[in-house]
């Protein structure tokens, strides 16, 4: 298997909206690191976009800076997750199906292919939800496996897995991925400020893996399985089971991603 991270960059910075200011991180640096290196040097570091650069995988980390509670900037996951299936939906064949698994995770044709990972100030932690404070900044990091040789610090090791390669995405460029979802993001962003989470509620459940069907998903934070019934007005995930139906709070995410090991 080729170490595709000991690779040399290819040195290109995406060409980003103009409220977007990016920077590379090397083939061997973590884009997580470097965002978290920003908003320690700088006061005010919303708006950076760390890329990294390599060939095998799309890895951005975009620093935030919310203006609202905790429980409602937590909804950025889901209006980031529309964002990425219509960047990819952009790019790739249509016969390809892109899909989403809650809270976290990236599908395509059914299997896991990446996913978001959401990082906030030390002191927010897995109580915060009942002070919700207005954080002062979060980094969210969008990962994308495109050749199917990620290193073990990228998607974990995931029983089923997949990546835009073994789906017959041939000849996609990292950084064409990164340009393009922050597009849609950018776009997104300013729906939700303008017409509320509901367009991306709507959005996101005609998008979710296994919508109306028997789903079961194990997370950090807990359990919760039934017929899938899309995101409740919290970005929480409503499923009906025994006649009843049953939540799992957007919350949740504040103990962890779902998706990798790490």
């Amino acid at each position: 298997m080729t170490d595709a991270a000991n690779k040399p960059g290819t040195g290109q910075v995406p060409a980003l909206p103009p409220i977007f200011t990016p920077i590379l991180a090397g083939p061997t640096e973590s884009p997580l690191d470097l965002a978290l290196a920003a908003v320690d040097r700088e006061e005010d570091a919303t708006g950076t976009v760390v890329v990294a650069d390599r060939a095998d995988i799309a890895d951005a980390a975009f620093i935030l800076g919310p203006d609202r509670p905790l429980m409602d900037a937590l909804k950025v996951v889901h209006v980031m997750m529309v964002s990425v299936n219509d960047a990819l939906g952009s790019i790739i064949p249509p016969q390809i199906a892109i899909t989403f698994g809650w809270p976290d995770r990236i599908m395509i044709n059914g299997a896991l292919a990446g996913g978001l990972r959401l990082t906030l100030p030390e002191e927010i932690g897995p109580d915060s939800a009942k002070a919700d404070p207005v954080p002062d900044w979060m980094i969210l990091r969008v990962t994308i496996d495109v050749l199917g040789e990620p290193t073990s610090d990228a998607l974990g090791k995931p029983v089923e897995r997949t990546s835009l390669m073994h789906e017959g995405c041939v000849d996609v460029a990292p950084t064409l991925i990164v340009e393009s979802i922050a597009r849609h993001f950018l776009s997104w962003v300013s729906k939700w400020e303008t017409d509320g989470f509901d367009p991306v509620r709507n959005a996101w459940d005609g998008r979710a893996e296994g919508y109306q069907e028997k789903v079961a998903f194990k997370l950090p934070a807990g359990s919760i399985k039934g017929r899938l019934l899309g995101l409740d007005e919290d970005g929480g995930l409503m499923v009906s089971r025994d006649g009843k139906k049953r939540r799992a709070p957007l919350r949740w995410l504040l103990q962890g991603a779902s998706w990798n090991e790490k």
